[in-house]
């Protein structure tokens, strides 16, 4: 065994699965009769041919990972390390023990490795598990791991003295693994910390005219970000009822109204809200007419929000929007990098928006005073 493999100890949920791996691997040359029928019989199941070998490699890492996904979502409704990081990664083991043959090149396993969890993505959306969107976002992760599953399974399948039995053992071994490991984290109900974004943005206007805007802002323009085009839901306008504390803002997406009770009415200096329902968070792009994946129910929450107004010299105001949000799904770190992303695009749509309009105004309120007929009056 490679002496550098001990690095995959490090790497979170995969280690898991390298134990297992190794769990099958037998400790010294042991000589194995060929009348043995088991061993017989799957060698008679290999492919003999580097093109046999990919052509199977791909095709049942792409079926085990469609069924891991299944057992995912559907039996445990999770999206977590076993999902994200132990699919990807045992997808490419698989192709990789399959496809591999002594002689040949790394590349070529890691080549098959990367082509199977392409087809393995593309067979989610054709199933409908998932949207295409959702694949994409998930691609960054999934490959690194793919490739990182692809040499570990060359390097199994290409060191002195390997036999069939090993490759026989560690195909049975993961499948099986994977599903249990799977429910064992949901159990585990892994903490979903409260995670907070910030936006800002400065204004040609006094606090007292963007405050009308914050509270009520105008219907927005069609976007253009390719964000919500892709089919992430995005904000259209804001109507409030009533007016102080106990005030109900309602803030309307492309999806749906997001219910924001108002818990701070600190005119014109801060407006702070809970959030009390809310909408989809996105549209999935799929060749389906719709589609309904759990992640759409409870799996990104929108906590709170807060609107801050700080006046600055010139009669200018600085504008902070933040959201208090919270989502179960893993690696958290990774999908902090999407939802940050998404919250800060939702942000700036809504600043932005409030800006041109809070800027209009402040014109118009400057040309009504410097107007002569207003003067002479």
């Amino acid at each position: 065994m490679q002496r550098w493999l001990v690095a995959l100890f490090f790497v979170p949920f995969v280690n898991l699965l390298f134990f297992l791996v190794l769990s099958v691997l037998p400790s010294e040359e042991v000589p194995v009769p060929r009348t043995r029928r088991g061993l017989n019989a799957f060698e008679k199941l290999l492919p003999e041919s580097d093109t046999g070998g990919a052509i199977a490699g791909v095709l049942v890492s792409v079926v085990f990972g469609t069924l891991v996904t299944v057992v995912a979502l559907r039996a445990f409704r999770s999206y977590g390390w076993g999902l994200f990081v132990g699919v990807p990664f045992s997808a490419g083991l698989v192709s990789s023990l399959l496809a591999a043959r002594r002689g040949q090149r790394l590349r070529r396993c890691i080549g098959i490795a990367c082509l199977s969890v392409t087809l393995l993505g593309l067979a989610v959306v054709a199933v409908a598990l998932e949207g295409l969107v959702c694949v994409v976002m998930a691609a960054p992760i999934a490959y690194p791991l793919a490739c990182l599953g692809g040499w570990v399974g060359y390097v199994i399948r290409t060191r002195p003295g390997h036999r069939v039995a090993t490759t026989a053992g560690a195909l049975l071994v993961v499948p099986l693994a994977l599903p249990g490991l799977i429910g064992v984290e949901k159990l585990a109900r892994l903490p979903e910390p409260e995670l907070v974004l910030r936006s800002r943005i400065e204004i040609d206007a006094p606090p007292e005219i963007v405050w009308n805007k914050v509270v009520h802002f105008e219907p927005l323009p069609p976007p253009n970000d390719l964000v919500f085009l892709a089919g992430i839901s995005y904000p259209v306008r804001a109507e409030i009822r009533g007016a102080g504390k106990g005030a109900l803002r309602r803030c309307i997406f492309s999806t749906g109204a997001f219910i924001e009770p108002i818990e701070a009415w600190e005119e014109p200096d801060r407006l702070a809200f809970s959030v009390g329902e809310q909408p989809r968070i996105l549209t999935e792009l799929t060749p389906y007419r719709e589609i309904h994946p759990p992640h759409l129910d409870d799996f990104f929450v929108s906590t709170r929000g807060e609107f801050l107004l700080t006046r600055l010299p010139g009669g200018r105001t600085r504008l902070q929007g933040t959201t208090w949000y919270r989502h179960a799904i893993w690696p958290a770190q990774y999908w902090r990098l999407w939802s940050d992303a998404i919250v800060h695009a939702i942000h700036m749509r809504v600043l932005e928006g409030i800006k041109r309009s809070s800027e209009a105004d402040q014109v118009r309120a400057l040309t009504r005073r410097l107007d002569p007929r207003t003067l002479s009056r």
